[in-house]
């Protein structure tokens, strides 16, 4: 063995030696069992993993808009929020926005981002909770197609995912499936759809704070949700515009700017209609039933006949006439009862703190006493209520719930509710832990706050341009809001408001306005509308101008008896009713009707039978701007020369398929409205307006009304309760909430800033030729040149008995005149009734008794109106 050579690479023994080779060996072994596990792993889980998404994308689809006459937008409407977008399309800053806040080195990694991870370990580890992640946008792509469960198989169906779209696609490709599925909160996948729901606006046209505020919602969507917690979704922002800034973006002037935009966005309930939401809905509605559902893909402009300002002004109105008549029905209570003050804080907290903006605004009663009430705004804002402002707050009370046939619950609809209630100490109405909605309002430089409530009762308002029959102000309700049902086309009792409308019929049948009629008891079998009370005996012209049932029920059916009841429903068609008349002895005094109907119908007789259109759209242009649809009025203030050119061009207005009411019976029937505003029961709008206005009331225990014309608009309000389960007023008997002093208080309001206070278009149209205008005594009918009221008669109906002079006192007559009508009289007799018509109850149409005066007893006339009379 000593005869062996020495061995020249002889390893030197020693530790550093031994580690090193097992360090190799570890490193050896556990890549192959890696290898090995990933392989497993790969197997274990691919079958599992969900399809990779697919590369949809389009151009963006035209923005249709509908405007107001002005050219305001009213809506916006696309599909735009759910085609995804190319990548061109998506603004450089909006996507350097998304990458310095979700990941920024994109473009570095495959995938997963182990520096990234590491980094937010870091951080987190110093911060001692969770501020930062670590996922990739490639990630929270893949998290997007997996559950939203947090265990260690989705992390590793995650990870899989990642490594699977990075080979699958580009990097231009991975952030263009990002950005058009991320989820940013309300419903909202993608950013354009998140564009159009927070801003109304495509991406393209959003300012570089907007676009930040976008991009800092990925994180926590419903945290800072910019419509819920504005301070928070300022302080994401903020954080936003600081990584771009920090990784050269942009300039730190740019995002100093950017972060002192005000944060204006729209809350889900106004995605599409800010201005005048009810108008454009009307317009939506219309577009689709004439061009179909996807109208809005064209890139239409349509252009509608609604001015803003005067549909402010209706909502104003409105809104503010249902609150008053709120109030009166007293407090409904409190939102909430029996939170303490720590749960209070609790509220504060999720709800971002006090916002002086809001009114009104969630507020935490604290402490009450009788005249005093502490209320809580926020953790540090309290604020006091007093007794002296909220007198009206006595307790709500609706009819009781009684058991019914077959177990079912009903309301009752008799007894007394509240209404003007006077409440007596503030521990009646609240009690600390209530949460309540409390309003602001400023005098001078106070700030005072009052209990509020959203109303029970709802209400509509619709105005229309008398020449040209443009709808210029449509409110459906309330609050769009609240509720999207618009009012102005549901069916409503109309109370007396069908009066004039059976008048203007029977003065085309020949009955002179002066005609007398019996005040008795109304008796129609056992039917008996008018009670026991007895009016006084009076001509159709005060029966209508003071709403009085016992003249108006003889007068309708004087109608039946002398035209029928063919004429009488071709009556209501002629006048544009939708709801056909039946003939029931109870229409006179209200039957269902809408109020776009009703206000249409009193247009008719403010312009003695000339035809009203009202087309709520004015036009239609495409993309190109070429006109595809028109409906200029030469009368419209608002139209351009070319719109004036074509007015009057060969497009014509289109005629109704109705033939041309009665103007001389319509103008009478006018005349009489502008005496309700004189002397009857809308004289109301005589005290409080200085231009000459004609209309009428209508009162039912469910539904008041008035409509009614100035010299320039026709206009109409409804108020009443949307299912009918409980009375305006006090009860059904004794209501005390009429058209007179609920809905036609709105209509003035409206009219004080909708009319010029000087008007040069008259009130009524010019007579008809037609028309006579005799002076009349009221209480005779006959003729009064001297004292006499002078009232409209069609030619050949004008009485010819003179009304006799008043006998000295110390002179006895001969013997007494008296009117053909006094009840002492006997009554001439009855035409024979017509045949009953088929469709009405046998017990609404039966022959008057033979003592009760039906008919009405008219002055002496020329023997052809007898004729027609007999």
């Amino acid at each position: 063995m000593g005869n062996q050579p020495p061995i020249l690479n002889r390893r030197k023994k020693g530790i550093v030696s031994f580690l090193l080779r097992l360090v190799l060996f570890g490193v050896f072994f556990f890549g192959i069992a890696g290898g090995i596990t990933g392989l497993w792993i790969l197997e274990k889980y691919r079958a599992d993993l969900p399809p990779l998404p697919e590369m949809e994308v389009a151009p963006p689809a035209e923005v249709s808009t509908i405007r107001a006459a002005d050219g305001q937008v009213l809506g916006t409407y696309s599909d735009n929020w759910k085609k995804p977008l190319p990548y061109d399309s998506i603004p450089r800053t909006l996507l350097l926005a998304f990458l310095a806040t979700e990941d920024s080195r994109f473009f570095a990694h495959q995938g997963i981002d182990f520096r990234g991870i590491f980094r937010a370990f870091v951080t987190n580890i110093r911060a001692g909770n969770v501020v930062q992640g670590g996922s990739t946008i490639t990630q929270q792509l893949a998290k997007s197609l997996l559950s939203t469960e947090k265990t260690l198989d989705r992390k590793i169906k995650e990870a899989l995912l990642s490594v699977q779209i990075e080979a699958k696609y580009s990097k231009e490709e991975i952030i263009l499936l990002y950005l058009n599925s991320i989820y940013l909160g309300n419903g909202a996948n993608g950013i354009q759809a998140a564009s159009l729901h927070y801003f109304h606006r495509p991406v393209w046209e959003l300012s570089l704070g907007e676009m930040t505020l976008l991009a800092g919602l990925p994180q926590a969507p419903s945290r800072y949700d910019p419509t819920r917690h504005p301070e928070r979704a300022q302080k994401r922002r903020e954080t936003v515009l600081n990584r771009m800034v920090a990784r050269g973006y942009i300039p730190r002037e740019a995002a100093d700017k950017a972060n002192e935009e005000p944060i204006r966005v729209f809350r889900r309930k106004s995605l599409r209609h800010s201005i005048a939401p009810f108008c454009a809905e009307a317009a939506r509605q219309e577009l689709v039933r004439k061009y179909g559902k996807d109208w809005f893909t064209q890139g239409w402009t349509v252009h509608t006949t609604c001015d803003v300002s005067r549909t402010r002004l209706a909502q104003k109105a409105l809104q503010t006439g249902l609150e008053i008549l709120d109030r009166r029905q007293g407090w409904r209570g409190p939102l909430a009862r029996g939170s303490s003050p720590e749960d209070a804080s609790e509220v504060w907290k999720e709800r971002g703190g006090f916002n002086p903006e809001k009114n009104p605004m969630l507020a935490f009663v604290s402490t009450v006493t009788d005249e005093i009430a502490h209320v809580a705004l926020d953790d540090t804002l309290t604020v006091e209520l007093h007794l002296r402002d909220h007198r009206w707050a006595a307790p709500y009370t609706e009819f009781p719930l009684l058991e019914g046939a077959k177990g079912k619950t009903v309301r009752s609809r008799s007894g007394r509710v509240s209404l003007d209630g006077k409440l007596k100490s503030l521990t009646d109405a609240l009690q600390p832990g209530d949460w309540v909605m409390v309003e602001q309002s400023k005098e001078g430089d106070k700030t005072h706050y009052r209990l509020a409530q959203l109303p029970a009762v709802e209400g509509a308002f619709l105005g229309l341009d008398r020449f040209t029959g443009h709808p210029v102000a449509l409110v459906g309700g309330y609050d769009y809001g609240k509720s999207q049902v618009n009012r102005v086309y549901s069916l409503r009792q109309t109370g007396s408001l069908m009066k004039p409308l059976i008048y203007a019929l029977a003065y085309r049948m020949g009955l002179p306005a002066s005609a007398l009629f019996s005040g008795a008891p109304f008796f129609e079998g056992s039917y008996n509308p008018t009670g026991k009370k007895a009016e006084k005996d009076t001509t159709a012209w005060e029966g209508l101008a003071r709403s009085l049932n016992s003249i108006s029920l003889r007068v309708h059916r004087f109608v039946l008896e002398t035209g029928g009841l063919d004429a009488y429903k071709n009556w209501g068609r002629q006048l544009g009713l939708s709801q056909p008349l039946q003939g029931y002895t109870s229409e006179v005094l209200g039957t269902e009707q809408t109020l776009w109907d009703m206000v249409h119908a009193f247009g008719s007789m403010s312009r003695a039978g000339t035809e009203l259109e009202s087309p709520l759209i004015r036009s239609i242009k495409d993309s190109e701007g070429a006109t595809l649809f028109s409906s200029y009025h030469p009368l419209d203030p608002t139209m351009n020369l070319d719109e004036l050119l074509a007015s009057l061009g060969e497009k014509q207005q289109p005629q109704s398929e109705n033939p041309p009411a009665d103007a001389e019976a319509l103008y009478i029937a006018a005349a009489n409205l502008a005496e309700v505003t004189r002397t009857g029961t809308g004289r109301k709008a005589r005290r409080e307006l200085n231009f000459p206005t004609a209309g009428k009331t209508g009162t039912l225990p469910y539904d008041v009304w008035f409509v009614g014309w100035s010299p320039e608009f026709l206009a109409g309000a409804w108020v009443g309760a949307d299912r009918r389960n409980r009375v305006l007023g006090r009860s059904e008997k004794k209501n005390i909430v009429h058209g007179g002093n609920t809905a036609l208080p709105i209509w003035i309001e409206w009219m004080k800033g909708a009319q010029p206070t000087e008007a040069d278009s008259p009130l009524l149209p010019a007579p008809p030729s037609g028309i006579e205008f005799p002076k009349i005594d009221l209480a005779t009918g006959w003729l009064d040149p001297d004292s006499g009221v002078e009232i409209p008669h069609r030619a050949g109906t004008v009485p010819t008995r003179l009304r006799p002079l008043p006998t000295p006192k110390e002179e006895s007559p001969s013997a007494p005149i008296l009117p053909m009508d006094s009840a002492t009289q006997e009554p001439p007799a009855e035409p024979a009734a017509p045949p009953k018509p088929s469709n009405v109850p046998p017990t609404e149409i039966e022959a008057m008794p033979t003592n009760s005066p039906a008919t009405p007893r008219l002055p002496s006339q020329p023997e052809s109106l007898d004729d027609i009379l007999d």
